[in-house]
């Protein structure tokens, strides 16, 4: 019962906080995103309050609560705007794209044909271009599926670093995965 009192408490913090300052905040983050990229404020700014949600504790405890959302904002928009920077659009006629599509179609197939595919190779890939360190965290966070703050406690690190760790194993993997199929 008490517990229900806990989290009915805490959701109202939440609200309040985001009746107080999801507009400085979706300004903030529409000033901050560039081009088309500022239909992105409303989303960004949704998910600062969610990240506000899931760190509602340690946030009631925080000497500035209205500086931590402004420090999100601005980290999730420059994320956002790096992450952005890596897509290039291409326009093509329709002629150009039959032209892709055929040898694409084609490449797939040959690739299916000369590329091993099976769980086992993707696994003895793994294990044999991730350390011990990294299996071991590959397998905990995506096999297990033990989140990210767990993780962190388990190792005793913060959760921000534990989540760049995941990251880094991640793309490690990824792109040994990548070569598998290659």
């Amino acid at each position: 019962m008490s517990e229900l009192v806990g989290q009915e408490t805490g959701r109202r913090w939440v609200e309040a906080l985001y009746r107080e300052n999801y507009e400085v905040v979706r300004r903030l983050a529409r000033s901050l995103l560039t081009g088309n990229l500022k239909s992105m404020a409303e989303d960004v700014a949704q998910e600062v309050f969610v990240d506000a949600q899931e760190q509602q504790e340690a946030l009631k405890r925080h000497p500035n609560v209205r500086g931590w959302l402004m420090l999100t904002t601005k980290y999730k928009c420059f994320n956002l705007l790096r992450t952005r920077k890596k897509v290039q659009v291409i326009y093509i006629d329709d002629e150009e794209m039959e032209r892709i599509e055929d040898e694409h179609c084609a490449w797939q197939l040959q690739a299916a044909l000369e590329t091993p595919r099976s769980r086992e190779d993707v696994d003895r890939a793994l294990q044999e271009n991730l350390s011990p360190r990294e299996q071991t965290l590959f397998h905990q966070h995506y096999e297990e599926h033990i989140d990210c703050e767990q993780l962190a406690a388990r190792y005793g690190v913060g959760r921000e670093a534990m989540r760049l760790r995941i990251y880094r194993v991640e793309r490690h993997a990824r792109s040994v995965i990548h070569s598998v199929f290659r």
